[in-house]
């Protein structure tokens, strides 16, 4: 079974690696355009729909490449905490 993470870490983390405004534009843009298997009513979400989130950021062009290696920390830390 996979661990729970929370929205707002997942969020939190995205805009303090690419700015509050890129970092959200893009969270809503994965939310939308991925489809996760579950519910997120409770604010949190498994550790593998974290991860489709994290793919999809790092599929962005917008993303700076100086910033790419940051996303690359954080994905790694949520697939180390599963």
């Amino acid at each position: 079974m996979s661990k729970r993470i929370a929205i707002s870490v997942i969020l939190d983390n995205l805009k303090a690696l690419l700015g509050k405004y890129l970092g959200v534009q893009i969270f809503d843009k994965a939310i939308m355009h991925l489809s996760l298997s579950e519910p997120i009513s409770d604010g949190a979400i498994s550790s593998e729909n974290a991860l489709k989130i994290m793919d999809f950021v790092r599929s962005q062009a917008q993303i700076p490449k100086s910033k790419l290696i940051l996303v690359d920390k954080f994905r790694h830390t949520i697939i180390e905490s599963a």
